[in-house]
């Protein structure tokens, strides 16, 4: 069949100055994009780093409100690119993860204490629950409203004295006291059975 040529076959032999001119087009074009990269990576370098220090400030607010869960997932993004961060940054970041985690298990206690209290309040311990309450009445990690409602219920269980209705004893029976059920006679069982 048919043989294809390349068209550059001819300069190639003859040209040593042909091959010389494409090596320098290829090394000018090459360093280029190889400078290109390494700022790349500079730019990108900054970047990752901006974006750490973001979800940290982003971490930072979310806890100062009290959505310490939120804060808790935003700091753990920010931990991802760490390796971007200065020492500083990292050491700061560490603590902060520290002190919102230990702000979780705080928050779960303080809803543990005020779900026991709630039980106890309708199961007439009054005087128990006002010991759960009291436990977590001067926590920092209590919301406004968690605060007001915890004042609010001690108020109630301090001026609220209930009367425990006595715990209902088995009574015994006597048997003088049981009646023996009324037997009719065979004759009026037949009438009633017949009448139906």
């Amino acid at each position: 069949m048919f043989k294809a040529r390349l068209s550059i076959g001819p300069f190639v032999e003859k040209s040593p100055l042909f091959i010389l001119t494409l090596v320098l087009i290829l090394t000018a074009t090459l360093s280029k994009v190889t400078y290109s990269q390494e700022s790349g990576t500079d730019e990108q370098k900054q970047v990752a780093r901006q974006v750490a220090q973001k979800w940290i400030q982003v971490g930072v607010e979310q806890y100062n409100r009290g959505f310490f869960k939120l804060s808790e997932q935003s700091l753990l993004r920010a931990q991802e690119y760490q390796g971007y961060l200065t020492d500083a940054e990292r050491e700061k970041l560490n603590e902060l993860i520290e002190k919102t985690h230990i702000a979780l298990l705080e928050r779960q206690r303080i809803l543990e204490h005020i779900q026991a209290a709630d039980l106890l309040v309708q199961q007439g311990e009054l005087q128990k629950a006002k010991v759960h309450l009291e436990k977590v009445k001067d926590s920092t990690f209590l919301t406004e409203p968690e605060r007001k409602q915890i004042a609010e219920g001690l108020v109630k269980l301090e001026t609220t004295t209930v009367v425990k209705p006595p715990e209902e004893k088995p009574t015994e029976v006597k048997p003088s006291d049981v009646k023996p059920p009324e037997v009719k006679p065979p004759s009026s069982i037949v009438w009633a059975t017949i009448r139906l």
